[in-house]
Formats: C-alpha cells, structure tokens, sequence
C-alpha cells in the first residue's frame, strides 16, 4: 500500500509544477509578488513622472541603470538557496538491527545518524519512516555585502546634448541629475517539511520531501536628488501612506515596499540504493529530483526542476560512526535567473528565465552516541556554485555640478569635479559556501525521535544567514 502511495505522489508533483507564462511581471498594479518587492520599493512605474517623480515642464524623468534596477544575483542567489535549503536526511533515524539473544530486530539505542548528510544505510524491507521539521532562514548578507546597508545610484538616460555623439559631457541641465540612494532588504524564510520514506528492498528505499513556505520580504530606501544640473527639474512627489518628503522643492523621500507569500514549496522525491554492505561500512548511490511545485515569484520555490545524483560512504560501530557524501546538482531555468523586470519595447514586456546555476555539494561528518537514547551529529556542508551571479562593491562618478541655474539642455559652465558614490556592480563567477552543522537526535519512547540541529556560516559567498535553527519529530516502524 505505502509503495502505492510514493509512485502516486510521484506522478502527481510531476504533473502539478506550475507552468508559468512570460508576462508583465513587475511592472503591473497585480505585482504583489514577493520577487517584485525590491523592483517595485519606488511603485510599479519606479521613478519616472507617472511614479515616485513630480511631473516638471511635461519632461518624463526615466532613472536606470542601479543594483536595484537589477536583480540578477539577488533572485538568483534566492533561487538557488530555495533549490538546496536543507532537509533532514530521512533515512536517518531509529535504525534496526538483529539480537541474536532475541531472534528479533531491535532499534537502535545509542547512534541515531546524521541529520542533513547520508549515512550508506537505508530503511529496510517494508520498514517506513515520517517525519516533521522546521527551520528558519533569516538572511543578512549577500557576497558579504549587509542587505541592510546596499547604496545604488539612479541615472538618466543619455539625451542628445551639446557635445558630439550625444553623451552630454559639455551639457549642464537635468541630464546630470542622479539619485543616491541607501538601501535596505530583509528577508526572511521559515520552512516547514513534512516527509516520508519507504523501504522498497533491504537496500533500496525511496523518499518525498513536502515543504511548505512562509516567505516575507521589505524593502527600504532614503532616496536623495542631486540636482546637478541646478534646474530644480526632477522632484519627488509628496510622501503618501506615511512616507515621508522633505518640503519643496522635495530632494529627499523614503520609500518601503512588503510582501509575504505561504505555500507548498518545491516537493523533492529521493531515491538510495545501497551498492555495497560490508560488516561496519556501506557504500550508497541515490538521487533527488525537485519539482517546481512552488511558486518561484513568490520566493516559495526555485521555479526550476532539479537533479542531483549523489553517493554516500559510511563506517563505524556501535556508538561512532562516520560519512561522506558528495553530488551534482543540475538546474533548469527560471524566472528567477532571468530578468523579471526588463525595459519596455513595442508596447510588450517579456521576462526571460534563464539557468539556475549548477553545483557541487559534499560534506564529511560524524556521529557519536553519548549515552542510552541520545547522540550528537556533525557535519562539515560544502557547495560550489558554478558561474553564478554576484555583487561586489564598486563607485560611480558623477557628472560635475552646474555652476549657475541653466536652462534645460543649456551649455554653461560648470564645476571641475563630480561627487563619488559607492554602488554594488554586478558579475558572474563561481564560489564555495561552506557552513558547519551541530545537532542532538532524542530517542523519546517507543520509535519517535527528536532532533535539534543548528547550522552556523564558515564564509559570507552567496547568499547567507548566520545561523539556521531546525526541530523535527520523526517516527519509524
């Protein structure tokens, strides 16, 4: 019956993934997707005069060109965290064993495995195991970059001015107008995963993973105008819904934006074979795939399927054991490796997915049984993100300031230097996160096993919260 039940789950997330249009994602009054947050703290029409800028002499103000105007590595690092949040691993538990004294198969008292890694082991014929976990995300760096301190710097588009090519180098007016911006992003994630293993033969079992999400992200900016070309063109309007403006002609203006989104997550199905058994050691091949059955725009999934082949080599004894695991993850595409929020051409906007990005992952760790009924876990997690989006910190020089008021699109003279602002650029490359992971596994009465679990940040690449707490309650017969 349970066998039935695992390929009837199986069929059903591969055909409930959430097949999703391109469309008018982020620039549209129904954008209250939780990935259009950031790309719509300024409003759905950003800063132009139909948005956060006062209308001035029918010119339509049009700033681009910022971090977050683009956010490639934001979504993706997001997309990729999503793909690979950790799951307790769950043929890990309450294993059995045979007393010759008895003739029967007892449970273990001593070792109960690891918590996110794979031990060789698997369930057993017939045997089963469900489980429950929860863990909560709270990330505050990106690249190492505080996601509460990010400065951007808005830019006009290039008109045709006075010198040649049109790249207003000798024009002073509205062109050399810039917003400064100080910027801050929180986000935050708890997960909740329900899941179930099955013991097909006495080496091969089968897994699903069934998490749901709870996702909130706010987004805050202290925008400032600098009216370089001292034409007093470009203005905020009047703050709204308590965000504030200082009096005219108004240069300065704080913006916030929230969303939140609860779901099913990206449901993953993982299949183990143990390939060889030996007296204290194993050796085990399996795989997982994820199904996009979140919804990726709103931070509940990766938006992309995935594979991961894997191998996991354990030995020990009665009280210590040991592992290591290693895999390859494959991704599809996305939304959220694409562009959500492309420029405006013949009237249409497309969004565009592209690839999540590749990875390896490994970790090597421990187990040890303290006394009856309770043992610890360690575990050292690595993965290498293949040729993905990051930031990094850079300036932007701006265009010196008019020496006199002109008129719009006048040649007057101007001073000799610009301002300099720190701003996050944006590149591709690969990089290694690292992380260690401390836990307790309770054996509780009868076969229900508590498991504590905290894992803390050993370097800032990616995405990162500096700890991650985890619970579970599971049982196995």
């Amino acid at each position: 019956m349970l066998r039935r039940v695992f390929w009837i789950a199986l069929a059903l997330v591969a055909f409930s993934a959430p097949r999703v249009a391109a469309q008018n994602l982020c620039s549209t009054t129904a954008s209250s997707k939780v990935a259009c947050t950031v790309a719509n703290v300024y409003g759905v029409n950003g800063l132009t005069n139909d948005g956060a800028l006062a209308a001035e002499n029918q010119h339509q103000g049009q700033f681009g060109n910022s971090f977050l105007s683009n956010l490639g590595a934001l979504n993706s690092s997001i997309g990729t965290q999503l793909g690979e949040l950790p799951l307790v691993s769950p043929a890990s538990g309450i294993s059995f064993s045979f007393n010759k004294s008895l003739g029967i198969l007892v449970p273990a008292e001593y070792n109960f495995g690891p918590i996110l890694s794979e031990r060789a082991g698997t369930l057993g014929r017939h045997k089963f195991l469900v489980g429950f976990t929860y863990q909560n995300f709270q990330f505050q760096t990106l690249d190492g970059a505080k996601l509460n301190n990010l400065p951007a710097v808005f830019t006009q588009q290039d008109t045709a001015g006075c010198s040649a090519g049109g790249n207003n180098i000798k024009g002073c007016a509205f062109i050399r107008d810039v917003i400064v911006t100080s910027d801050a992003i929180q986000l935050r994630v708890n997960q909740y995963t329900a899941f179930a293993s099955y013991g097909i033969t006495d080496r091969f079992d089968i897994s699903v993973a069934v998490p749901t999400i709870n996702v909130r992200e706010a987004a805050t900016s202290i925008a400032t105008i600098k009216n370089n070309g001292s034409d007093d063109l470009y203005q905020f309007q009047s703050g709204t819904s308590g965000q504030g403006c200082s009096p005219n002609p108004c240069f300065n203006r704080t913006f916030f934006n929230s969303n939140g989104a609860t779901g099913i997550g990206d449901v993953t199905v993982r299949a183990k074979y143990e390939v060889w058994k030996g007296e204290n050691a194993g050796l085990a091949v399996g795989a997982d795939v994820r199904f996009p059955t979140g919804d990726s725009l709103n931070y509940l999934g990766s938006g992309a399927y995935g594979v991961k082949p894997f191998g996991a080599f354990s030995f020990g004894f009665k009280r210590v054991s040991a592992h290591v695991n290693g895999g390859y993850e494959w991704n599809g595409s996305s939304f959220l490796a694409g562009n959500i929020t492309p420029s405006q051409a013949n009237g249409v906007v497309a969004a565009t997915k592209d690839n999540l990005p590749a990875q390896v992952v490994y970790s090597v760790g421990a187990e040890v049984g303290i006394i009856k009924r309770l043992s610890a876990a360690f575990d050292f997690l690595g993965q290498e993100i293949l040729n993905a989006p990051r930031i990094k910190s850079g300036t932007f020089q701006e265009l010196p300031a008019c020496s006199a008021a002109p008129p719009v699109s006048a040649c007057n003279t101007f001073n000799a230097t610009g301002a300099t602002d720190p701003v996050f650029q944006e590149y591709k490359s690969s990089y290694a996160t690292a992380n260690a992971a401390v836990g307790l596994r309770y054996r509780l009465f009868g076969h229900f096993l508590l498991t504590g679990n905290m894992v803390f940040k050993l370097n800032d690449a990616g995405l990162r919260s500096k700890y991650v707490p985890l619970v579970g309650l599971t049982f196995s017969h």
